[in-house]
């Protein structure tokens, strides 16, 4: 209850576990925040393939890793916050139901998963998919999917970071989604530089 702060490692390794993290009220706050304090990447939730998390309450603070190889789901009440990092591996799946803050990150780092968002509208975050060279001659997606269940779109552009889908064909209609997309490296998920980010619209598929 209140404001927890979490510094550490986390596992959720049990097959059918689940761990929920619910950042109730106290009465006056509501805030768990998960933090690298060190700077060296030592805080690390994993979430192991057939085990799951869930996210509840008022406000989540990622500062640090969340591994994600198995399920993942962020409920419609709480905020994700910080600039940290939910890295999709293995085929892991995300479900996002709340909103998601601009500093946040959602890595495919090995090219598979599924991210499903359900609000497009407060999904903020910024979208990393992986290359292991500069530019789109290492970008292999493979099995990863941006699953967006409440959006219909006929059409697609992208220019400056942002996928945007239009809801008639060749770019026509009102925009009815805008994903902020990035090139990542999938060693370490640090974006490319700025003039290496040279994704098109033909990268992604409807």
């Amino acid at each position: 209850f209140g404001s927890t702060t979490y510094r550490g490692r986390m596992f959720v390794l049990a097959k059918g576990g689940n761990l929920t993290i619910d950042a109730a009220s106290d009465g006056s706050t509501a805030e768990f925040k998960f933090e690298d304090a060190s700077g060296l990447a030592s805080s690390l939730l994993l979430v192991t393939q057939e085990a799951s998390l869930t996210l509840e309450g008022r406000s989540f603070v990622n500062d640090a890793l969340i591994e994600i190889e198995g399920a993942a789901e962020i409920a419609s009440g709480p905020r994700l916050s910080g600039d940290g990092i939910l890295d999709l591996q293995a085929g892991g799946r995300l479900t996002v139901n709340g909103a998601v803050g601009a500093a946040q990150h959602v890595d495919f780092s090995d090219g598979t998963g599924k991210l499903t968002i359900s609000d497009v509208a407060g999904f903020e975050g910024k979208i990393g998919l992986p290359t292991t060279s500069t530019g789109t001659a290492g970008f292999q997606l493979g099995g990863a999917r941006i699953d967006l269940p409440n959006v219909q779109a006929q059409s697609k552009s992208f220019s400056n970071g942002v996928l945007t889908l239009h809801s008639g064909p060749n770019e026509t209609g009102a925009v009815v989604a805008r994903l902020n997309v990035e090139l990542v490296f999938w060693e370490d998920l640090a974006p490319l530089p700025a003039a290496q980010q040279n994704l098109t619209a033909e990268d992604f598929r409807l």
